[in-house]
C-alpha cells in the first residue's frame, strides 16, 4: 500500500475520526505484533467500522493539520480492512492511469503516421506540379498545339459533315415527286455519257489491236528474209 492513497483518503475525512482512526490501527498493531511477521499474506480480521463523518466547520477543518503517516505505519496498516479497500483502489487507478498513457502513445504514433502520409502525399503532389509545368515549357506543348489544330479540324468538318446530312434530309423527306424524277433524269443522263464513253473507248481498243496484230505480221514477213541471209 503506498502512502499517496492513504493521504487521498485522509483529505476525504475528518481529522479527529482520522487520529482515532490511526490510534485503533496502531493499538491492533501492537497486539498482533509477532517475531516473525508475515506482510505479504492477508490477515482475517474484522474491518473497521467507521461512522459517517459529520460535516466539518472550515475553521477547525483549516487549523488541524492532516495526520502523517510514516512509510513503516502505512506497511503494516495493511492489516486493516479498511486499508485493503484503499489499496485495491488504489491498484485499480494505477492500471487505469497505465492504460491511458498506452492509448495515449498509440494515438501519438497514429498521428504521426498520418502525418508523415499527408507530408508524402503533399510532396507527391507539388513533384507532379513541376512536371507538368516542365511539360508545358517543353516540345510536347508544341505537340498539344497541334493536336488541338488537328481537333479543331476534325471539329469543322464534323459540323459540315452534320450540315450536309440535315440537308440531305431534307431533300429526301420534301413533298412532291418532282425531286426524284429530276434526280433520276439526271442519273440516266449520266449513265448514258458513260455508256457512250464505254462504247468509244471499246472501239479505240479494237482499233489498237487491230494495229498490233498487223505490225505483228509486217515484223515477221521482215524476220523471214534476215534470216536466210
Amino acid at each position: 500500500m503506498n502512502g499517496g492513497g492513504v493521504l487521498k483518503f485522509n483529505k476525504l475525512r475528518d481529522p479527529v475520526e482520522m487520529k482515532n482512526f490511526e490510534e485503533k490501527c496502531k493499538e491492533k498493531y501492537q497486539s498482533s505484533k509477532s517475531p516473525a511477521p508475515v506482510l505479504d499474506e492477508p490477515v482475517d480480521e474484522p474491518a473497521v467500522v467507521v461512522e459517517p463523518a459529520a460535516v466539518p466547520d472550515e475553521s477547525t477543518h483549516l487549523s488541524v493539520p492532516a495526520p502523517q503517516i510514516s512509510p513503516l505505519k502505512t506497511r503494516k496498516l495493511t492489516k486493516c480492512g479498511q486499508c485493503k479497500i484503499l489499496r485495491k483502489t488504489s491498484q485499480n487507478l494505477c492500471k487505469t492511469i497505465l492504460q491511458l498513457k498506452r492509448q495515449k502513445v498509440i494515438n501519438h504514433k497514429l498521428s504521426s503516421t498520418k502525418r508523415y502520409a499527408i507530408s508524402r502525399l503533399h510532396q507527391k503532389v507539388k513533384r507532379k506540379e513541376r512536371q507538368i509545368k516542365n511539360l508545358q515549357t517543353s516540345d510536347l506543348a508544341l505537340d498539344l498545339k497541334s493536336t488541338k489544330q488537328e481537333l479543331s479540324s476534325l471539329q469543322r468538318k464534323h459540323q459540315r459533315a452534320k450540315r450536309y446530312h440535315r440537308s440531305c434530309k431534307k431533300k429526301l423527306f420534301s413533298p412532291g415527286p418532282s425531286s426524284y424524277e429530276s434526280e433520276l433524269a439526271k442519273l440516266q443522263a449520266e449513265v448514258s455519257v458513260k455508256e457512250s464513253e464505254i462504247c468509244y473507248l471499246q472501239s479505240e481498243n479494237l482499233e489498237l489491236e487491230a494495229t498490233v496484230r498487223e505490225m505483228q505480221s509486217t515484223s515477221t514477213q521482215y524476220q523471214a528474209p534476215c534470216q536466210l541471209l
